[in-house]
């Protein structure tokens, strides 16, 4: 998914890994993290446009605070 319109539309975008992702959450309309069941944390820094893992870790994450 990828925000557009400061946030107000999302876009679908294919996802920047397979699998599933649990949890998404931004704390503005380009900062924001995904998790998903592989243990992987990603982290967008534009909106959805690119993701990059943040953290690798075992166990299966759900849900995501920042």
């Amino acid at each position: 998914m990828n925000l557009r319109d400061n946030g107000y539309r999302w876009v679908a975008t294919p996802a920047p890994l397979a699998g599933r992702y649990d949890d998404i959450f931004f704390i503005n309309p380009n900062v924001g993290w995904a998790v998903n069941g592989n243990g992987q944390i990603l982290k967008t820094e534009d909106g959805g446009g690119h993701w990059k893992i943040q953290k690798q870790l075992q166990g299966v994450y759900q849900k995501i605070w920042v």
